[in-house]
């Protein structure tokens, strides 16, 4: 059987605390209220098939925040998918927001912060991937964030018809049908993906659209991201990329405590640690890691790195590796 949570036996004074401390493991660090002077029940099941984890969530009204801070303590980002059976689900990320009724679906980023606001009991099958395996798949997922696909949609029909086998099919997670389900599923997410409207394309061109601060920073570390690669790569570029002024989006940046040109380099280096320390990763040379990241110069890779992590990019391979062997 998939592991099973369930309060409905916890005394009334420890269920809060039991049900956020379960929400956490079972997804990702959030903070989670039940709604005040309402009885509180809750019943979560969980499995992995494959690269996906799969739950299905039943409870009371409530309100399930991923904040910024959470979100920058992170090691590792995913896309969650949300499939409404029964109740109603708000999610908002950023400029946009979805509002889930049974048969719907949205997708949100654990990299960034979001809110899902529950107002009745609700049941819903939760679907997580690792966001590096959806990008890889949709290069633009991201901008398709907190967007409803309604019941009607052929695809939300796929996807609400397969992902509750899946819970059961994680109970056997090699079986060969589990394995072609995850399989099948991972597809449907990405032509699912890839039918929506590039929503951060379309708000970033209407200038008459006033965009949070936060949705300008994350359009522009998605920038980067996508072309790490380039050595050239520079906030004028970001900037014109954004439409906007360089002056603007400095301004913008220099609000949320950094600079277009740090956050930059911290994306570069950070890309560089996290494959350093990849057991995929083990047979390539440093030089061909730090290019991946835009760095053509060897000697102000190294400067950078050790400032940065305060020891050379050698060193840092071995002690990770050491670590893990």
């Amino acid at each position: 059987m998939s592991p099973i949570f369930s309060v409905d036996n916890i005394s009334a004074a420890q269920r809060v605390q039991a049900w956020r401390e379960a929400v956490c493991d079972t997804f990702v660090k959030l903070e989670c209220d039940p709604v005040k002077n309402q009885p509180m029940h809750g019943r979560l099941e969980a499995g992995h098939v494959g690269d996906l984890h799969v739950a299905r969530v039943r409870s009371s009204p409530q309100t399930v925040r991923r904040t910024k801070s959470l979100a920058s303590q992170a090691n590792e980002a995913f896309v969650l998918m949300s499939i409404q059976s029964r109740g109603k689900t708000l999610i908002q990320q950023g400029a946009s927001e979805a509002l889930l009724t049974p048969g719907c679906i949205a997708f949100y980023d654990t990299s960034r912060p979001y809110q899902l606001t529950l107002p009745n009991d609700f049941d819903q099958i939760v679907l997580h991937l690792p966001r590096e395996t959806v990008l890889k798949n949709n290069p633009d997922a991201i901008n398709q964030m907190a967007q409803i696909v309604d019941a009607n949609n052929p695809f939300a029909q796929a996807i609400a018809a397969i992902a509750p086998q899946l819970l059961r099919a994680s109970e056997f997670p090699s079986s060969g049908v589990a394995q072609k389900a995850a399989v099948t599923m991972v597809d449907l997410i990405s032509l699912t993906l890839s039918s929506l409207e590039n929503r951060s394309s379309v708000l970033l061109n209407d200038h008459s659209l006033p965009l949070p601060a936060d949705t300008i920073v994350w359009h522009v570390q998605e920038l980067i991201a996508r072309q790490l690669q380039q050595p050239d790569l520079s906030p004028a570029k970001l900037a014109a990329q954004s439409h906007m002024s360089l002056r603007r989006l400095q301004e913008i940046f220099k609000n949320h405590g950094t600079t277009v040109s740090e956050c930059l380099w911290e994306m570069r280096l950070s890309f560089v640690r996290t494959s350093l320390a990849s057991v995929n990763h083990k047979a390539d040379a440093i030089s061909v890691i730090a290019g991946r990241a835009g760095f053509s110069d060897m000697a102000h890779f190294s400067r950078r790195f050790k400032t940065r992590f305060g020891v050379s990019a050698g060193e840092f391979r071995k002690i990770a590796h050491k670590r893990t062997d």
